[in-house]
């Protein structure tokens, strides 16, 4: 029996939790849950012979699907509509030291373990990135159209509407894609099949707007050569829509 390929899944923005930090925090019970990828700890996939790992902490606390230099590593602002709300309530933001410990104790350790999964296999391995977000306006356009949230963005940091890179052979590293478009366009018809199987919408678009962040980019061989001394690694993000599984109105409850 042929083996399965290794799958590693990140959530990286499965909590709420702000931990001992929760009365500093300004935002409600349901502001936070809403800042969060609500309900992604319960529908990331599980592969066997894979990984599966979900966020302890709130992004609001330190974003893991960002990188080390990153602004927005320690986030200020949710993405609460109209206007985005305050994270912290006046004068009590954490401090440089504190955010040094949720590096060393919360990101460090996140990602030890995702590279611990992926040094250890034994074939070529798939990370999957994965993310929801609510169905609202989520950016512009080539065209300057304002685009809201599909039920699925496939992305491999490529052009937009495609899984290939926007330049063919550019120099610039940072915009190669995660993975061989060739891998995106079979997951592409794959994940739709499954997608139809369970009578679920399969509208799904190519690097529309979200194109893949941190996991993503760095975890594949055409970004980081060395993540996997013996076998290719490629990555791919998954958006989907938080109203295929939630009530938007009450995130904190399934339909």
């Amino acid at each position: 029996m042929e083996k399965e390929i290794p799958i590693i899944v990140s959530a990286h923005h499965a909590s709420s939790n702000y931990g001992r930090f929760a009365d500093r925090c300004a935002l409600t019970d349901e502001q936070r849950i809403r800042y969060s990828d609500y309900g992604t700890a319960n529908t990331a996939p599980r592969f066997r012979g894979g990984h599966t790992q979900n966020a302890s902490y709130s992004r609001g606390i330190i974003d893991l699907n960002r990188g080390p230099n990153d602004e927005k590593l320690y986030p200020t602002q949710d993405f609460g509509k109209p206007t985005p709300q305050q994270i912290w309530k006046e004068g009590q933001k954490p401090t440089q030291n504190e955010q040094d410990r949720f590096f060393k104790e919360i990101w460090t350790p996140y990602h030890n373990r995702l590279t611990d999964a992926i040094r250890s296999a034994k074939r070529p391995a798939i990370v999957l990135a994965w993310d929801n977000t609510a169905k609202y306006p989520i950016g512009y356009n080539k065209k300057g159209d304002e685009v809201i949230m599909p039920s699925f963005i496939l992305s491999n940091n490529g052009a937009e509407h495609s899984s290939s890179p926007e330049q063919r052979h550019e120099a610039d590293d940072s915009k190669k894609t995660t993975c061989q478009p060739e891998l995106l366009d079979e997951f592409y018809i794959e994940f739709g099949k499954a997608l139809r199987r369970k009578n679920l919408p399969d509208d799904r678009h190519l690097n529309e707007i979200f194109r893949g962040q941190y996991v993503t980019k760095h975890y594949n061989s055409y970004h980081t050569p060395n993540i996997h001394p013996d076998q290719p690694v490629q990555s791919i993000q998954i958006d989907y829509c938080a109203d295929i599984t939630h009530d938007q109105k009450k995130p904190n409850s399934k339909f």
